[in-house]
């Protein structure tokens, strides 16, 4: 995707986080590594969720490249890809935090583009320095309120404990503040059906405070959605959870924008350049609203 920006005249950064890739350290102590990602989870999750069915979405995958599985030339290519990632969770973030504010303080305004598990990021930026993110775009976000479905032993209908901040491990800039994430009161909405995953907001009524992030909402937010992605079955929650937290988002489902068939990588996938346009017209929408989109 990065080189489909370039070929619109777009500067591009292409940052890697704290402590893996080419930000890779020798801190094992304060960066412990674990497995990016195995053979199984790549197919059940990304690549061939289909012949696993675990959602009904998932029948809908048609533009992977291949067959999806361990043995195919497109997909041992894509698993090599995979490299390991740090495990103190909490380390990153404030790390991520410190570097990339400090980052777009030298290049400017910026309009950050994250997939998956690295939507972390860009709240975290927003939050710390929002008038340094020209727009925060989410590719699938990982970041599900409290929980995780994909990455786990059962896959995408499993259920873990995880964000005990809502979006992060680490805390945010609340309002009222907190000072732990026991401040703030959870209940879980939803019939939990493998079509649509119940979601974990904060608990509204009685003498429930819900807590907003003031500075995550200064910050334009969108989130695209694969047709047949187990993220069809639960990116409602992060959408509702920004909702509830005061936060304006665009939520677009790519099948209505007359791209189908993606899994969770759609970017990658055969239908890779219908994707990206979709994404370049949300990001070209909002520079021009901010009196910045002058390449053309």
């Amino acid at each position: 995707m990065a080189s489909r920006f370039l070929d619109r005249g777009y500067l591009v950064y292409i940052v890697d986080q704290t402590s893996v890739g080419r930000g890779t350290q020798n801190d094992l102590t304060g960066y412990p590594l674990r497995i990016g990602s195995t053979s199984n989870i790549t197919e059940v999750g990304f690549t061939n969720p289909e012949a696993k069915n675990a959602y009904p979405q998932s029948q809908l995958h048609t533009e992977w490249p291949g067959t999806g599985v361990r043995g195919d030339p497109s997909f041992d290519a894509f698993e090599s890809s995979f490299i390991p990632l740090a495990s103190n969770n909490t380390r990153q973030e404030l790390s991520m935090r410190a570097s990339g504010c400090e980052l777009l303080s030298l290049i400017g305004p910026s309009f950050l583009v994250a997939h998956s598990i690295g939507s972390i990021h860009p709240i975290l930026l927003a939050d710390e320095c929002p008038t340094l993110v020209a727009g925060s775009v989410n590719l699938e976000p990982g970041n599900i309120p409290f929980q995780s479905y994909v990455g786990n032993a059962t896959s995408s209908v499993g259920r873990t404990t995880a964000r005990p901040f809502g979006l992060t491990v680490t805390n945010l800039n609340f309002s009222p503040p907190i000072s732990n994430y026991t401040d703030l009161v959870t209940v879980t909405v939803g019939e939990d059906t493998p079509s649509k995953r119940s979601c974990i907001l904060q608990a509204t009524g009685g003498n429930n405070t819900v807590h907003t992030l003031p500075n995550v909402a200064k910050v334009p937010y969108v989130a695209f959605t694969g047709e047949a992605s187990p993220h069809a079955t639960y990116d409602h929650c992060v959408i509702d959870f920004l909702n509830q937290v005061g936060v304006k988002t665009d939520w677009i489902k790519m099948v209505d924008e007359g791209v189908t068939g993606n899994g969770h990588f759609g970017y990658l996938e055969s239908n890779s350049y219908d994707y990206f346009k979709v994404v370049e017209k949300w990001i070209a929408r909002q520079a021009k609203t901010l009196g910045r989109y002058d390449r053309r």
